[in-house]
């Protein structure tokens, strides 16, 4: 069984149903991404145990959820035969793997490092090369 379908029997169908029921039928959406949020928090601690892989999971967690509003925000504006066209175009199939791609290399610093060599490496980043 892989780690994607342990945290989803596990935690995310649970979970997800628990606050659904809480929140009631029109906060499923919200009962959904605090799920989300959840699940990957604990893969990012599963990862290993520092607040390096915390903030790695919380990233991640962050960004889907952030995806999954903007699924929902399309859904609803569009419609499904807008949203399938919207899906289905290779322009925004080319700017979701760019954005996708450089969202994951750059977490993977949180990944790989613990938080005060994160720290210095952003500050490396923003403030540009080293010039003596």
């Amino acid at each position: 069984m892989t780690l994607g379908n342990v945290m989803r029997d596990l935690l995310f169908s649970p979970l997800s149903k628990y606050l659904a029921g809480q929140l009631g039928g029109k906060n499923i959406q919200h009962a959904v991404a605090l799920s989300i949020f959840c699940v990957f928090l604990v893969i990012g601690v599963w990862h290993g145990f520092g607040w390096n892989f915390v903030l790695f999971g919380a990233v991640h967690g962050a960004g889907v959820v952030i995806v999954h509003y903007y699924t929902q925000l399309l859904k609803r504006g569009l419609g499904r035969p807008g949203y399938q066209r919207y899906m289905s175009s290779s322009t925004i199939k080319f700017f979701a793997i760019v954005i996708t791609q450089s969202f994951a290399a750059i977490s993977l610093m949180l990944f790989a490092n613990p938080l005060p060599e994160v720290g210095h490496l952003l500050r490396a980043v923003i403030s540009g090369p080293y010039v003596p």
